[in-house]
């Protein structure tokens, strides 16, 4: 629950920086911004004097905020050593760090973006755009990637199965909306993606309040960026007492006879399953397939 408070409080708070900027710290004449998950966060500070906003909670975590105004807007630089992934038209971001791991650093990257430099667009344009960005992401080699609780369709099924059921999953990113599907899906519905150890998801968040009415609306773009440690724990209960590994692997099973289950119910209707997809490896050295 406290991860989940503290991202809304995040995406909030960062969609709403251009309001804020006369009292926040703004990163004047820097850009592009060079990030890695797991660099310590006095590393990001220190790299870019003058623009990092610190924040230390009582429970142990520090954010590390950067803004940016809305007529210079930013780029992000996800380093990852054999690549790289930049998101422009950065707004702002929100870097994690959990002060009691043995080996401290920013585990969770939150940025806020507009999905163009127009403050209003219309729905078709931000489609296109929107579409044209995940592209980008499965062109620089990034998996699409299905939750672990969810059946594995593709396309339109997965779609479909999200609107009738409302049951949490991540959409195909191989596949292009309509105008109609688009207009149809709720704010922050996501599209998830891994690359090695790292984990992607990407959501939109419409502003207009009468969507249907309304023919321009503002979009802004909400990217999180995770280490597969953090991907993983978010499967088990944070406040249980218990290691997070014991828990994931019981988690794990369970979620694979829930899977099991679906996708039998699945096949009988005719929907066909992609059995061909694996499921990325958990970061434990004693779990097996």
């Amino acid at each position: 629950m406290k991860r989940i408070i503290l991202a809304a409080v995040f995406f909030f708070a960062l969609c709403s920086c251009e309001r804020r900027i006369s009292k926040e710290r703004i990163a004047d004449g820097n850009n592009t911004f060079t990030i890695r998950i797991g660099q310590p966060g006095i590393d990001l500070k220190n790299q870019y004097p003058g623009a990092v906003k610190v924040e230390r909670q009582p429970a142990g975590l520090t954010f590390y905020q950067v803004n940016w105004r809305a007529t210079e807007k930013g780029k992000i630089k996800l380093d990852m050593s054999d690549s790289s992934l930049v998101f422009d038209d950065v707004l702002g971001m929100v870097g994690t760090e959990d002060n009691g791991e043995k080996n401290p650093g920013i585990y969770r990257l939150t940025i806020i973006s507009k999905i163009t430099d127009s403050n209003q667009i219309s729905h078709e344009d931000a489609r296109t755009k929107f579409l044209s960005i995940l592209k980008k992401i499965k062109s620089s080699g990034w998996s699409t990637l299905i939750p672990f609780t969810a059946p594995r369709l593709r396309g339109k099924d997965m779609l479909n199965y999200l609107l009738e059921t409302k049951n949490p999953t991540s959409l195909d990113s191989s596949y292009d909306l309509s105008i109609s599907e688009w207009m149809n899906i709720d704010n922050l519905t996501s599209w998830e993606f891994n690359k090695g150890k790292i984990f992607l998801e990407v959501s939109f968040s419409r502003t207009s309040e009468e969507i249907e009415a309304q023919a321009f609306a503002s979009y802004v773009v909400r990217y999180t960026v995770k280490s597969d440690v953090a991907y993983f724990k978010e499967y088990v209960d944070s406040n249980a007492t218990e290691s997070w590994e014991s828990l994931l692997i019981d988690e794990l099973k369970n979620s694979a006879e829930r899977r099991r289950s679906l996708e039998e119910r699945l096949e009988k209707n005719g929907i066909k399953i992609d059995k061909e997809y694996m499921n990325p490896k958990p970061p434990i050295s004693s779990f097996d397939h």
